[in-house]
């Protein structure tokens, strides 16, 4: 299946053919592609390996009152932890030629190879680029539910790998993780903050001076800051300090990835793992010329998890 361009539009309002403007290329717009900041909520990790291998180290008590007789106690029990990558892939053919005879005509050339055309540097770093990024954050990184391809068929961006909820709930389910009920989050942003404050305050004491970062949607990161600006006015005097939580150090993030999702979660960062292998290649892509076609075409690895699941505290909300 070819990348379709479509001009008909183009050439039914301004007519099928090109008039030279050098002002012409600044004029076409997009619409805002969203690139969003999920990713900063985990920790890197660049691998030439598929799968990402951790051990957790459980131990148990040392501490004993004294006696003479030696009397040694102790435990250490390594748990492993595997994050699986997974191949994505962009794969890209079509036939620029339509775009001579159309107001966008300067995108077109009059060289035979039609890679060596300026469309295609347009189509990768104004179509390509932007768009990977945006469909990694609104589509991969949260929503992603891995599925195997369809032979000879393309895949949709949420098949490409597990996502943060499918990993969580996967976790939830298998007993490694105990969502903090919270119920249904409340449209009145004052109790919103009050539900955040229990819900820190139901994670094990021994974590509540733990540096974390707070993830939800951004539309619930807005109504916690507009229950902080009512609840707390006389505390709170700047804009950074709206979204910390008060008496602990945590931050509450708004994430473009957990559009409509009510879940909450947060981690340690050391604890978020996000595998890349072949990383660079999402800004770069091979470019072929076949007849008069033009192929792009990029792939990478990527995965995320957690090392030890029982450190991720999360609410009973999107368990789907």
């Amino acid at each position: 299946m070819a990348t379709t361009i479509t001009v008909s539009e183009l050439n039914a309002q301004f007519g099928d053919y090109y008039i030279s403007n050098s002002a012409n290329m600044s004029r076409i717009h997009q619409q805002i592609m969203d690139s969003g900041n999920t990713e900063e909520a985990f920790t890197l990790e660049p691998t030439e390996d598929t799968v990402l291998r951790y051990s957790e180290a459980e131990v148990g008590s040392v501490l004993q009152p004294y006696q003479d007789t030696f009397t040694p106690k102790g435990a250490v029990n390594f748990v492993p932890a595997e994050i699986p990558l997974r191949q994505i892939k962009v794969d890209q053919k079509f036939n620029p030629n339509a775009l001579a005879s159309t107001w966008v005509g300067f995108l077109a050339s009059n060289k035979l190879k039609r890679e060596e055309w300026p469309f295609v540097r347009w189509f990768i770093e104004s179509y390509l680029i932007p768009k990977i990024k945006e469909e990694r954050e609104l589509e991969v990184i949260y929503k992603g539910s891995y599925l195997a391809p369809t032979a000879g068929t393309p895949g949709a961006a949420k098949d490409s790998v597990n996502g943060i909820r499918k990993i969580i709930n996967a976790d939830i389910t298998a007993s490694n993780i105990t969502p903090i009920t919270t119920g249904a989050m409340s449209t009145d942003p004052v109790t919103f903050v009050g539900q955040i404050e229990t819900f820190i305050k139901a994670i094990p004491e021994k974590y509540w001076a733990t540096s974390m970062d707070l993830n939800m949607s951004r539309a619930l990161a807005l109504r916690f800051r507009n229950g902080m600006r009512t609840k707390y006015n006389t505390n709170y005097e700047s804009t950074e300090d709206l979204s910390t939580l008060l008496d602990f150090p945590v931050v509450v993030k708004g994430r473009a990835s957990m559009i409509g999702s009510a879940k909450i979660w947060m981690t340690p960062k050391i604890n978020a793992r996000r595998g890349l292998k072949w990383g660079n290649n999402a800004n770069l892509f091979a470019i072929q010329g076949e007849d008069r076609n033009v192929k792009i075409w990029t792939d990478w690895f990527e995965g995320f998890g957690y090392v030890i699941p029982g450190l991720v505290f999360t609410n009973d909300q999107d368990l789907v």
